[in-house]
């Protein structure tokens, strides 16, 4: 997906919407960009990535949004609770 429409500026949102339903279609791959930006934040969040962050990388104004989006593991739950219960001790 290129950044500049064939003016030199940005993509319409719309205009990328359409190249991501093309390559996925071509693809024969059911995601929506929607999807990847849930995804995204997902893993950032299970990488350690402070909700602050994210909530700025995905432009949100509120971080009640951000955490919509960003959905923190079974495993990444555990393992932060286990590093609390150690440094308690």
């Amino acid at each position: 997906m290129g950044s500049k429409n064939g003016r030199g500026g940005p993509l319409r949102y719309q205009s990328v919407q359409e190249r991501w339903q093309g390559y996925a279609g071509r693809a024969d791959m059911a995601c929506t960009l929607h999807q990847l930006r849930h995804s995204h934040a997902t893993e950032l969040v299970n990488g350690g990535v402070s909700l602050a962050t994210i909530r700025k990388r995905l432009g949100h104004q509120h971080i009640q949004t951000t955490l919509r989006y960003a959905e923190v593991s079974d495993s990444t739950a555990d393992a932060e609770l286990r590093r609390w219960r150690r440094q308690r001790h």
